[in-house]
Protein backbone atom coordinates (compact mmCIF):
# COMPACT_ATOMS: atom_id res chain seq x y z
CA UNK A 1 0.00 0.00 0.00
CA UNK A 2 0.71 3.31 -0.69
CA UNK A 3 -0.72 6.99 0.54
CA UNK A 4 -2.78 8.68 -1.79
CA UNK A 5 -0.34 11.56 -3.42
CA UNK A 6 -2.81 14.25 -2.81
CA UNK A 7 -2.57 13.67 1.23
CA UNK A 8 0.48 14.71 3.03
CA UNK A 9 2.03 12.39 5.50
CA UNK A 10 1.09 14.26 8.50
CA UNK A 11 -2.14 12.67 9.16
CA UNK A 12 -0.52 9.09 9.34
CA UNK A 13 1.96 10.22 12.23
CA UNK A 14 -0.74 12.58 13.83
CA UNK A 15 -2.95 9.40 13.77
CA UNK A 16 0.04 7.40 15.16
CA UNK A 17 0.86 9.96 17.54
CA UNK A 18 -3.14 9.79 18.81
CA UNK A 19 -3.71 6.00 18.92
CA UNK A 20 0.07 5.39 20.42
CA UNK A 21 0.58 2.03 17.56
CA UNK A 22 0.71 1.52 14.67
CA UNK A 23 -2.70 -0.46 14.19
CA UNK A 24 -4.48 1.95 16.41
CA UNK A 25 -3.47 4.77 14.05
CA UNK A 26 -4.49 2.44 11.17
CA UNK A 27 -7.75 2.32 12.91
CA UNK A 28 -8.41 5.77 13.11
CA UNK A 29 -6.79 6.77 9.39
CA UNK A 30 -10.01 4.38 8.21
CA UNK A 31 -12.83 6.13 10.79
CA UNK A 32 -11.58 9.37 8.93
CA UNK A 33 -11.13 8.13 5.80
CA UNK A 34 -7.71 8.95 5.32
CA UNK A 35 -7.46 7.14 1.54
CA UNK A 36 -4.77 4.60 0.26
CA UNK A 37 -3.37 5.33 -3.01
CA UNK A 38 -5.27 1.93 -4.23
CA UNK A 39 -8.43 2.67 -2.11
CA UNK A 40 -7.54 -0.74 0.25
CA UNK A 41 -7.97 0.01 4.02
CA UNK A 42 -5.12 0.79 6.60
CA UNK A 43 -3.38 -1.20 8.32
CA UNK A 44 -0.70 -1.62 11.32
CA UNK A 45 1.71 -2.83 9.31
CA UNK A 46 1.70 -0.45 6.18
CA UNK A 47 1.37 2.46 8.58
CA UNK A 48 4.80 1.14 10.19
CA UNK A 49 6.24 0.90 6.68
CA UNK A 50 5.35 4.30 5.23
CA UNK A 51 6.00 6.19 8.51
CA UNK A 52 9.66 4.68 8.82
CA UNK A 53 10.64 5.34 5.19
CA UNK A 54 9.06 8.87 4.84
CA UNK A 55 9.76 10.06 8.28
CA UNK A 56 12.60 8.44 9.34
CA UNK A 57 13.11 9.19 13.32
CA UNK A 58 9.67 10.49 13.79
CA UNK A 59 7.70 6.92 15.00
CA UNK A 60 9.39 6.37 18.61
CA UNK A 61 11.28 2.66 18.08
CA UNK A 62 10.52 -0.23 20.55
CA UNK A 63 6.73 -0.52 20.46
CA UNK A 64 5.18 -3.64 21.16
CA UNK A 65 2.17 -5.20 22.63
CA UNK A 66 1.34 -3.94 26.07
CA UNK A 67 0.40 -7.65 27.51
CA UNK A 68 4.44 -7.52 27.38
CA UNK A 69 5.26 -5.54 30.66
CA UNK A 70 7.40 -4.43 32.40
CA UNK A 71 10.07 -4.09 30.10
CA UNK A 72 13.37 -6.16 31.62
CA UNK A 73 16.31 -4.11 33.31
CA UNK A 74 19.13 -6.42 30.25
CA UNK A 75 18.39 -7.80 27.07
CA UNK A 76 17.83 -10.93 28.39
CA UNK A 77 15.59 -10.30 31.46
CA UNK A 78 13.27 -12.72 32.54
CA UNK A 79 14.11 -14.55 29.34
CA UNK A 80 16.43 -17.48 30.36
CA UNK A 81 15.35 -20.43 32.01
CA UNK A 82 17.27 -22.82 34.11
CA UNK A 83 17.41 -26.42 33.50
CA UNK A 84 16.02 -26.80 37.26
CA UNK A 85 12.74 -24.36 35.78
CA UNK A 86 14.09 -21.03 37.54
CA UNK A 87 13.98 -18.20 35.49
CA UNK A 88 17.48 -16.82 35.43
CA UNK A 89 18.41 -13.55 36.96
CA UNK A 90 20.27 -10.49 35.68
CA UNK A 91 23.68 -9.29 37.56
CA UNK A 92 26.21 -6.78 36.59
CA UNK A 93 29.68 -6.96 38.00
CA UNK A 94 32.50 -4.73 36.92
CA UNK A 95 36.32 -4.64 38.52
CA UNK A 96 39.09 -2.34 39.12
CA UNK A 97 42.80 -2.98 39.26
CA UNK A 98 45.77 -0.41 38.84
CA UNK A 99 45.28 -0.35 34.98
CA UNK A 100 41.91 0.84 35.39
CA UNK A 101 37.87 0.06 35.20
CA UNK A 102 36.23 -2.77 33.89
CA UNK A 103 32.53 -3.59 33.55
CA UNK A 104 30.06 -3.71 33.58
CA UNK A 105 30.31 -7.09 32.63
CA UNK A 106 26.05 -8.87 32.14
CA UNK A 107 25.76 -12.44 33.43
CA UNK A 108 22.66 -14.29 34.36
CA UNK A 109 22.73 -16.84 36.96
CA UNK A 110 20.04 -19.20 39.09
CA UNK A 111 19.11 -17.75 42.10
CA UNK A 112 17.81 -21.11 43.94
CA UNK A 113 21.46 -22.37 43.27
CA UNK A 114 22.79 -20.17 45.41
CA UNK A 115 21.06 -22.11 48.37
CA UNK A 116 20.66 -25.44 47.02
CA UNK A 117 23.90 -27.34 47.48
CA UNK A 118 22.55 -30.13 45.25
CA UNK A 119 21.51 -27.73 42.07
CA UNK A 120 24.06 -28.67 39.00
CA UNK A 121 26.76 -26.90 38.04
CA UNK A 122 27.34 -24.28 36.24
CA UNK A 123 25.11 -22.06 37.46
CA UNK A 124 25.46 -18.64 35.58
CA UNK A 125 25.77 -18.13 32.02
CA UNK A 126 27.66 -14.04 30.88
CA UNK A 127 25.43 -12.40 27.92
CA UNK A 128 28.17 -13.18 25.05
CA UNK A 129 26.93 -17.05 25.32
CA UNK A 130 23.46 -15.96 24.64
CA UNK A 131 23.67 -13.19 21.96
CA UNK A 132 25.25 -14.82 19.56
CA UNK A 133 22.76 -17.43 19.51
CA UNK A 134 19.81 -15.36 20.20
CA UNK A 135 20.62 -13.20 17.19
CA UNK A 136 20.20 -16.19 14.80
CA UNK A 137 17.20 -17.47 16.67
CA UNK A 138 15.51 -13.85 16.56
CA UNK A 139 16.59 -13.38 12.74
CA UNK A 140 14.43 -16.78 12.01
CA UNK A 141 10.98 -14.74 12.33
CA UNK A 142 9.38 -14.54 9.63
CA UNK A 143 5.30 -13.53 9.34
CA UNK A 144 3.65 -16.00 6.64
CA UNK A 145 1.29 -13.66 4.30
CA UNK A 146 -1.38 -15.36 5.75
CA UNK A 147 -0.91 -13.74 8.93
CA UNK A 148 -0.68 -10.65 7.19
CA UNK A 149 -3.76 -11.14 5.67
CA UNK A 150 -5.79 -12.56 9.04
CA UNK A 151 -3.90 -8.99 11.11
CA UNK A 152 -6.39 -6.89 8.87
CA UNK A 153 -9.15 -8.82 7.77
CA UNK A 154 -11.72 -6.39 10.22
CA UNK A 155 -14.34 -7.96 8.28
CA UNK A 156 -14.41 -10.95 9.74
CA UNK A 157 -14.03 -10.29 13.19
CA UNK A 158 -16.97 -8.38 12.59
CA UNK A 159 -19.00 -11.48 11.21
CA UNK A 160 -17.69 -13.60 14.10
CA UNK A 161 -18.60 -10.90 16.52
CA UNK A 162 -22.22 -11.50 15.47
CA UNK A 163 -22.11 -14.74 14.89
CA UNK A 164 -21.18 -14.95 18.71
CA UNK A 165 -23.92 -12.59 19.84
CA UNK A 166 -26.59 -14.24 18.12
CA UNK A 167 -25.18 -17.55 19.21
CA UNK A 168 -25.99 -15.77 22.85
CA UNK A 169 -29.54 -14.92 21.83
CA UNK A 170 -30.31 -18.23 20.93
CA UNK A 171 -29.82 -20.18 23.72
CA UNK A 172 -31.32 -17.01 25.78
CA UNK A 173 -34.23 -17.69 23.49
CA UNK A 174 -34.64 -21.32 23.87
CA UNK A 175 -33.97 -22.06 20.67
CA UNK A 176 -30.38 -23.96 21.55
CA UNK A 177 -29.13 -25.52 24.78
CA UNK A 178 -25.67 -24.38 26.52
CA UNK A 179 -24.32 -27.91 25.12
CA UNK A 180 -25.18 -27.57 21.79
CA UNK A 181 -24.15 -23.84 21.52
CA UNK A 182 -21.05 -24.49 23.31
CA UNK A 183 -18.86 -25.98 20.24
CA UNK A 184 -20.11 -23.38 18.34
CA UNK A 185 -19.07 -21.14 20.47
CA UNK A 186 -15.45 -22.48 21.08
CA UNK A 187 -15.13 -22.59 17.39
CA UNK A 188 -15.81 -19.03 17.25
CA UNK A 189 -13.74 -17.92 19.67
CA UNK A 190 -10.79 -20.21 18.22
CA UNK A 191 -10.38 -18.50 15.28
CA UNK A 192 -11.17 -14.60 17.08
CA UNK A 193 -8.13 -15.78 19.02
CA UNK A 194 -6.52 -16.84 15.76
CA UNK A 195 -6.90 -13.17 14.57
CA UNK A 196 -6.24 -11.22 17.67
CA UNK A 197 -2.62 -13.68 17.36
CA UNK A 198 -2.24 -12.26 14.18
CA UNK A 199 -3.07 -8.87 14.68
CA UNK A 200 -0.24 -8.67 17.56
CA UNK A 201 2.72 -9.10 15.28
CA UNK A 202 1.73 -5.04 14.26
CA UNK A 203 3.19 -3.76 17.26
CA UNK A 204 6.52 -6.03 16.60
CA UNK A 205 8.76 -3.71 15.06
CA UNK A 206 12.16 -5.07 13.43
CA UNK A 207 14.69 -5.61 16.10
CA UNK A 208 18.08 -3.93 15.91
CA UNK A 209 20.43 -4.64 18.70
CA UNK A 210 22.06 -1.89 18.89
CA UNK A 211 18.64 -0.36 20.53
CA UNK A 212 19.33 -0.22 24.63
CA UNK A 213 18.98 -3.26 26.85
CA UNK A 214 15.15 -2.57 27.99
CA UNK A 215 14.07 -1.98 24.28
CA UNK A 216 15.79 -5.17 22.88
CA UNK A 217 13.94 -7.75 25.91
CA UNK A 218 10.50 -6.19 25.17
CA UNK A 219 11.29 -7.17 21.51
CA UNK A 220 12.57 -10.30 22.15
CA UNK A 221 9.43 -10.98 25.08
CA UNK A 222 7.20 -10.19 22.50
CA UNK A 223 8.52 -12.39 20.06
CA UNK A 224 9.43 -15.42 22.53
CA UNK A 225 8.39 -17.20 25.87
CA UNK A 226 11.28 -18.49 27.46
CA UNK A 227 14.79 -19.37 26.45
CA UNK A 228 15.59 -22.89 27.66
CA UNK A 229 19.34 -23.80 28.74
CA UNK A 230 20.78 -27.15 28.89
CA UNK A 231 23.04 -28.67 32.02
CA UNK A 232 26.54 -26.61 30.61
CA UNK A 233 24.08 -23.57 30.46
CA UNK A 234 23.97 -23.16 26.56
CA UNK A 235 20.74 -21.87 24.65
CA UNK A 236 19.07 -24.78 23.06
CA UNK A 237 15.77 -23.96 22.48
CA UNK A 238 13.77 -20.72 22.02
CA UNK A 239 9.47 -21.30 22.70
CA UNK A 240 8.01 -18.72 20.36
CA UNK A 241 5.10 -17.03 21.18
CA UNK A 242 2.96 -18.07 17.76
CA UNK A 243 5.08 -20.62 16.27
CA UNK A 244 4.20 -19.72 13.23
CA UNK A 245 6.46 -17.14 13.54
CA UNK A 246 9.74 -19.05 13.55
CA UNK A 247 11.03 -19.76 9.51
Amino acid sequence: FEPDPEQPIEPLHAAFLEAGSFSGAAKLLNERGVPTKRGATWAGNTVNRILRRERPGLAPRGRVDARVAPRGSQRFSRLLRCPCGQLLTPRATSHTTKYGHYGPYIGYQCQRARYDPNHTRPYMVNEPRILQWAKVEAARMEVPWDWLERATDDRRRTELQVQRERLGWAVVDGLLSREQAKPRAAAIDAELASLEEARAIDEIPALDWSWEPKAVNAVLRAMWVQIELDEQMRPVHAVWRVPEWRS
